[in-house]
């Protein structure tokens, strides 16, 4: 507070009007000057210790924080989890994105033969009845999985071919001259759920073979059994008992095994 201020009061001892307002602007001032020489001193002493000044200290940064806002009014300081989820993406992201690809789905379904179809799907992209479009939907849909179906099918029956070539390789050869690798080999053909793990050395893996040789053979399934779905629309016979089918697969001929 300056002296002319105070020589400005009244002889009652009221203040002046206007004179807090002085009075505030005068410490204000002093403080923003005194605030000023505080960080001259702490950079000149940052200097001395050879830290960048582009990288300032804390300290630093909040007395420049304090200049900036001579009043100290508080700053809302908006905490990194109040506006991200987990993830480090702005919350409400996530719904967004699982809203824009679910409209993206519903506009391009039309074109996208390989989604099924669903009730709420023909009302997202408005449609309320089932017209012709959603009709060859459905048709290509079950297409494309007959397709797919029938792809796992032949991969199964390659399977199936390419073991029944290795053990027509081991029964050509005597069992005395078997390696593991044609034990294991065996032990897939005649496998069952239930075995426990093949042993490590040749020897128990032999022991092993000696009570597992006398199972029957696996009845393979039929081609017209293995396909997704019935085009002509009769139902196939059903498989006949596991021994008959056994027999039937093998010619009756089990002997070598």
């Amino acid at each position: 507070m300056s002296s002319n201020s105070i020589a400005r009061q009244n002889n009652n001892g009221s203040l002046p009007y206007g004179f807090i307002d002085e009075a505030v602007a005068s410490l204000t001032s002093q403080g923003i000057e005194a605030t000023r020489h505080t960080i001259y001193n702490h950079e000149k002493k940052l200097r001395r210790k050879s830290i960048p000044s582009e990288h300032p200290a804390p300290s630093t940064v909040r007395l420049q924080v304090r200049l900036a806002n001579p009043n100290n009014t508080p700053a809302k300081v908006t905490s990194p989890s109040a506006t991200t989820n987990k993830g480090g993406r702005p919350r409400g992201s996530t719904i967004s994105a699982k809203f824009n690809l679910e409209k993206a789905t519903n506009d391009g379904l039309e074109f996208d033969r390989t989604k099924k179809l669903t009730a709420g799907k023909i009302v997202a992209i408005g449609t309320h009845c089932l017209n012709k479009d959603v009709t060859q939907h459905q048709i290509e849909y079950i297409k494309i999985k007959e397709e797919e179906g029938q792809q796992r099918n032949d991969r199964k029956r390659k399977a199936q071919n390419d073991l029944r070539l290795k053990v027509a390789e081991c029964k050509s050869i005597d069992e005395s001259m078997w390696t593991a690798k044609h034990l294991k080999t065996m032990f897939t053909y005649k496998k069952h759920k239930e075995d426990p793990a093949l042993a490590k050395t040749l020897t128990a893996l032999k022991d092993q073979w000696n009570e597992r040789r006398n199972r029957l053979s696996p009845t393979y399934t039929p081609e017209y059994y293995l396909s997704s779905t019935i085009t002509d629309g009769l139902q196939p016979l059903p498989l006949p008992p596991p021994p008959a089918a056994a027999a039937i697969f093998d010619n009756g001929n089990d002997s070598a095994e």
